[in-house]
């Protein structure tokens, strides 16, 4: 499993239970996986959280994802941060550019702008990032 992607150790439990592996067996083996440094929940959050980020996600679904994922949440905070400084933006960027890969960058009614704000906000940014967002996409100084 860990030679295709990196995985958290709730992942790795969990598919292993999946095929029947019982659950303590599963946890010495995933936490000697981890000794080997084979597996780590660092790595599995700086690389989903990436990922997310290249996808045009948010932080909040990118630390929903890292929850499902069983990561701890000491990892969640600084695997985001280290994903954004990788990406070299801001959140405000990251709206913007899903905003124009699905071509909701233009359009100044009321319904162009209240799709975007719903992808948006279903990709996981706040609303004060996407309103900033929408703004700057329309050519409105984003503090008016």
């Amino acid at each position: 499993m860990l030679s295709r992607r990196e995985h958290s150790r709730a992942e790795l439990i969990r598919k292993l239970a999946a095929k029947g592996v019982e659950g303590e067996v599963s946890a010495v083996v995933v936490q000697d996986l981890a000794d080997r440094g084979y597996q780590s929940d660092a790595r599995f959050a700086d690389m989903l959280a990436r990922t997310r980020i290249a996808d045009g996600c948010g932080p909040v679904r990118i630390r929903a994802d890292l929850r499902i994922a069983g990561v701890d949440e000491a990892l969640v905070a600084p695997a985001i941060a280290g994903a954004l400084d990788y990406h070299g933006t801001a959140w405000i960027d990251v709206a913007r550019e899903a905003l124009r890969r699905r071509g909701l960058a233009s359009g100044s009614d009321l319904a162009a702008e209240r799709r975007a704000f719903a992808l948006l906000h279903r990709r996981g940014f706040d609303g004060d990032t996407i309103r900033a967002a929408i703004r700057r996409e329309r050519g409105v100084d984003a503090d008016s």
